[in-house]
């Protein structure tokens, strides 16, 4: 209940925002998509905004944990982190720990949400990436989710190559055939001789 408590002030001003926006453009012409885009966006926001603050409280009660404070020490505060997500970026703020006997280091609510040390895209958004990828190219895929902070036709490579080969629905691989010989003409001219 302390999450809805504390994010009620947030929703509160997002839908004043929408309204106010709204109610004042209802003097020229209104159409639908512009009010579809505007309450997606604002929308996103709220999404992106409720995120942070469930981060940011789980970080703080790690912080005030009296489990936590047997074994880890508290190094940083208010680390930031980005995240590419589905909603757009999420910036949280954490902290950086190191435990008191093993010496490793660690930010314990990034281990409690699930996100990798180096790692700057959410999971639904690398499958969604990849489900586009796999029907478009990278750099339309890009121009499908530059909301989410991704800009670089190279990042959607990246997913793919890490991902290794997915199956392609437009061209499939053709069957490999067994040869028992293969000949190879080669034009003498480009041959380089050897001394």
């Amino acid at each position: 209940m302390n999450i809805i408590s504390e994010t009620d002030p947030t929703i509160t001003y997002l839908l004043k925002l929408i309204s106010e926006e709204h109610i004042l453009s209802l003097t020229e012409t209104l159409d639908m998509g512009s009010l579809v885009t505007s309450v997606k966006e604002k929308t996103d926001e709220l999404g992106r905004k409720i995120i942070q603050q469930v981060i940011e409280i789980l970080d703080q009660s790690l912080v005030e944990s009296e489990n936590r404070k047997k074994d880890w020490n508290i190094q940083r505060r208010k680390q930031p982190k980005t995240i590419a997500t589905l909603l757009g970026p999420i910036q949280y703020e954490r902290t950086y720990f190191k435990h008191r006997q093993t010496k490793e280091y660690s930010h314990l609510v990034d281990d409690r949400i699930n996100v990798t040390p180096h790692q700057r895209t959410g999971q639904e958004l690398q499958v969604q990436l990849l489900k586009h990828a796999n029907e478009m190219s990278y750099q339309m895929t890009v121009n499908l989710f530059e909301y989410t902070g991704i800009h670089s036709r190279t990042s959607v490579m990246n997913y793919v190559h890490r991902q290794g080969m997915i199956e392609s629905s437009e061209c499939p691989l053709p069957e490999k055939r067994a040869v028992k010989r293969i000949y190879i003409e080669a034009d003498e001219d480009h041959v380089a001789t050897q001394h």
